[in-house]
């Protein structure tokens, strides 16, 4: 078997791992569906393992792919680097939710089904190039998170999360499929890689047709990465979402947006008249992104809302590097994506063992002196603040120093200062944080709860472990960056 072929196969056993769990969740009784997250996270080792394999075999060749299924999908160094991503993202969130679910009384197959589904979207969408397969992987990935969204049917808060993604994410997919028919419209195909060939011969009616479809897609998958001003949805869903599923959403659907702009954006439409096109409103996007998310998160009061802006923030430095384009945005921008994989995993996670089973626990002042009543995962929320506003040694850091060399490198130097600006700002309210975790609580003030969940615990300072480790040798994920490049 070929590295390429491990590849596909790590692509394929989420996707049967799915067909496994809703013939085992008819069998498992109501009281036992906890069963099957052992299951579920068989099948995703089993996955992993393949990608793995497919990494150390000699797969990640800059610019070498192989097609599948008439095209459509590719399996090259990229794909496998963000396969390995979510694949790892996802077996942490599973150690996450089974005692998350039991706590709030919601242990269902169909969280693991979905979850399972949600993922196999994400990987697909990473490898697809066809504009059809794309929007397939985009409709998987995106029907489970709207579900999942709304999995504590007994909160109205989680309710009102589902129907709103659900309601503004289908408005989103009308312009990605409006877009992707005036595309197609404009060139006769739905290949990427013919696309990327006919652009620069095109003139008239069909470039115009193909310029205003390749700017709808922008909007639709910009939607996806919850950049400004497509991010009003992101707010409230995250706040109203289980916790694990807004680590697994904030981390993963963001990553696989923007690994689109890479592929597709960065690459295929990195033709001269092309690229001054979606750039300029690309970098837009970016700019807007990091000042409203800075500035929203500057009056948040909770928690989750407040990673919810943030996350915008960095939708806006991550959009740099597809900006940027060339080998150093994309290397860049692969260090980054895994960086905030990370990060935005962490820091979710100890939302989710701390809280009642009734409330999540989500205020900031909830965690007043949580650093010296539970000091690991105090000093782990601590570390992926101080990450995610881009303090040394962490890989938040190194992240950041990356995607801001590359967008200077491309001339984009304003663009860059408006970055500094906004990082700038996110110290106030990552390390206003990081100072209530560490403050003195009142003595009639009630001590927040907080789950002894060991499997929980372990995977949120294992991503603690990698946010320092990576952020002290930056060069052992760099170099897998560059060796995933497709440049």
């Amino acid at each position: 078997m070929t590295a390429a072929d491990l590849g596909l196969l790590a692509l394929v056993i989420p996707a049967a791992t799915v067909m496994v769990l809703l013939v085992g969740d008819a069998f498992v009784p109501e009281g036992r569906k906890i069963l099957l997250a052992p299951l579920t996270g068989l099948g995703l080792l089993c996955a992993l393992v393949a990608a793995g394999a497919a990494a150390l075999s000699g797969l990640g060749e800059p610019g070498r792919s192989h097609f599948y299924f008439n095209d459509t999908v590719a399996v090259d160094g990229f794909a496998v680097f963000f396969q390995l991503l979510f694949l790892a993202l996802a077996l942490l969130v599973l150690m996450l939710a089974p005692a998350y679910l039991d706590r709030r009384g919601i242990q269902k197959g169909e969280f693991y089904i979905l979850l399972a589904s949600a993922l196999t979207g994400m990987m697909l969408l990473v490898a697809a190039t066809s504009l059809v397969t794309i929007f397939v992987a985009i409709e998987l990935l995106s029907i489970s998170l709207y579900i999942l969204a709304a999995f504590m049917r007994q909160q109205e808060m989680s309710q009102e999360a589902g129907i709103k993604y659900l309601l503004i994410g289908g408005f989103a997919s009308g312009f990605l499929l409006y877009g992707m028919a005036l595309l197609y419209g404009g060139v006769g195909s739905t290949s990427v890689p013919r696309i990327s060939a006919a652009l620069p011969h095109l003139g008239g009616e069909a470039l115009l047709l193909s310029t205003t479809g390749i700017a709808l897609i922008l909007v639709g998958m910009a939607f996806k990465a919850s950049a400004a001003p497509f991010h009003t949805w992101t707010p409230d869903v995250y706040e109203g979402a289980p916790v694990p599923v807004v680590a697994f959403m904030a981390a993963g659907t963001k990553v696989a947006a923007i690994a689109v702009f890479l592929r597709i954006f960065a690459v295929a439409f990195s033709t001269p008249a092309a690229y001054s096109r979606w750039a300029l409103l690309l970098g837009a996007v970016s700019a807007l992104s990091m000042t409203v998310g800075a500035v929203g998160a500057l009056r948040q009061l909770n928690l989750k809302r407040m990673l919810a802006f943030s996350s915008i923030a960095q939708a806006g430095y991550l959009l740099l590097a597809p900006v940027a384009g060339g080998r150093q945005g994309m290397i860049s921008g692969l260090f980054y994506l895994a960086a905030y994989g990370l990060m935005t995993f962490g820091a979710f996670g100890v939302l989710g063992l701390v809280g009642s089973g009734d409330g999540d626990g989500t205020m900031i002042e909830d965690l007043r002196g949580l650093g010296f009543r539970r000091p690991i995962l105090g000093g782990l929320l601590a570390i992926f603040m101080l990450s995610l506003a881009g303090i040394p040694p962490t890989i938040g850091f190194m992240g950041k120093v990356f995607v801001f060399e590359a967008a200077i490198g491309a001339g984009y130097v304003g663009l860059t200062v408006i970055a500094i600006l906004s990082s700038a700002i996110s110290l106030y309210y990552y390390l206003r944080v990081v100072g209530v975790l560490y403050s003195v609580p009142a003595e009639t003030e009630p001590a927040i709860k907080v789950a002894a969940e060991p499997w929980g615990t372990s995977a949120v300072a294992f991503a603690g472990a990698l946010t320092l480790l990576l952020g002290v040798f930056p060069g052992l994920l760099y170099g897998v960056a560059q060796r995933s490049s497709l440049l």
